[in-house]
């Protein structure tokens, strides 16, 4: 709907023509397009994030690490599986089910350690994960029954059958929401295990702003979706056109 609203906004100036009705319409959109984050509401706070890497045999929390990654659960190399994943849990959530959800959170790029900008060609696709039965907050620990957990994780979304939640494709670096309407009021009736972050077999990972991160915020849980970077840019950079346009006339 934001591209919709944009595209006939931008229709409208293009004809030239002093048309009243048609410049009240772009007004219309132009605030709608804008106003947007005003009508979101936060339902859900983050109390944590962290990532396991290399087949499971260490971990890392917001504890010691500004971001978290999303490693394929599936990473074949050398005859040794090195697989890995992230997680975050919320709270603060809302005390009956929700009619709509949405996880929002900052991408910083594709890669792990050596990360580098999405785009096009190199885009960040994260597959979104129910943890089912398994907490999300045991995960992080280094002892033996935290590293049991997170290889039992592993081999329980790694089964037949069991399919993300949700998944996106993301060709830049910015904020993004996912839909998880259904896992969050699992979360509302008494399941919170958080969500897990995960990359496609054998793909790449990818990398996201935990707390207190300079280039990105910690992820939140929103009434309604963020506009997409790429949506952003185009409004951003369309503005000083529109406004040369408006003088003309």
């Amino acid at each position: 709907m934001f591209i919709l609203l944009l595209v006939y906004s931008l229709q409208c100036f293009q004809e030239k023509k002093k048309n009243k009705s048609k410049k009240i319409i772009l007004t219309m959109c132009l605030v709608g397009a804008f106003s947007v984050s005003s009508m979101a509401t936060t339902i859900g706070e983050c109390t944590l994030t962290g990532y396991t890497f290399m087949g499971g045999w260490g971990a890392h929390t917001n504890k010691d690490r500004d971001y978290f990654l999303a490693d394929p659960l599936v990473y074949m190399d050398n005859g040794y599986n090195w697989w890995g994943y992230g997680w975050v849990k919320f709270g603060n959530l809302e005390d009956t089910p929700v009619a709509s959800a949405y996880i929002v959170f900052d991408l910083l790029g594709v890669g792990g350690m050596r990360k580098k900008p999405a785009s096009e060609s190199d885009p960040a696709i994260l597959y979104l994960y129910d943890p089912g039965s398994i907490d999300v907050e045991a995960l992080g620990g280094n002892d033996d029954n935290a590293a049991t957990l997170r290889e039992q994780l592993q081999q329980d979304l790694t089964a037949p059958g069991v399919e993300p939640i949700a998944t996106i494709t993301m060709t830049s670096n910015g904020t993004y929401s996912v839909d998880i309407a259904d896992l969050y009021n699992s979360w509302v009736a008494g399941d919170n295990h958080g969500v897990v972050f995960a990359a496609p077999d054998n793909g790449k990972a990818s990398k996201y702003a935990g707390f207190n991160n300079a280039n990105g915020n910690v992820p939140y849980i929103s009434t309604v979706p963020v506009p997409e970077p790429i949506s952003l840019l185009v409004l951003t950079s369309g503005i000083p056109w529109l406004l040369t346009l408006r003088k003309k006339h």
